[in-house]
């Protein structure tokens, strides 16, 4: 029997609502909490007088059946109306932990977007209208 890889990360297994896919339903998800990245954006995500920019993991993925696909950990929100458009992404709390937080309603982060796509993270872009036709 082979021995454990001791460098190998140590994967999180977390469930969390689908918010970064625009989901209700609750989705498996699985990181290694180490591997992040510490990334400019317009949006103050840890309050006024936080930090500026924000720590993203650079890797999620999903469980798909059997296996494990690419799940986003920021994504651009657009909605009907100005105030549903917004940026939702995965962030390290100054505490190490980690939980989905949303720009202000109306205030995408488009910063934090492309810094995201220029370091090679999975990002999603959602656009979402109710159909008037019901």
């Amino acid at each position: 029997m082979q021995a454990p890889d001791a460098t190998a990360p140590k994967l999180k297994i977390s469930k969390v609502k689908d918010f970064l896919r625009h989901g209700e339903d609750e989705v498996t998800i699985r990181y290694d909490p180490k591997d992040v990245v510490n990334l400019k954006s317009n949006c103050r995500y840890y309050g006024e007088g936080g930090p500026e920019g924000a720590v993203l993991l650079r890797k999620v993925e999903v469980k798909a059946g059997d296996g494990w696909k690419p799940y986003p950990s920021v994504s651009w929100i657009d909605g009907e109306g100005d105030l549903e458009l917004y940026t939702c992404a995965i962030i390290q709390d100054p505490d190490g932990s980690f939980s989905i937080k949303a720009s202000p309603l109306g205030v995408p982060d488009g910063l934090l977007i492309e810094e995201a796509k220029r370091v090679g993270i999975e990002t999603h872009g959602i656009m979402w209208r109710l159909d008037s036709s019901s």
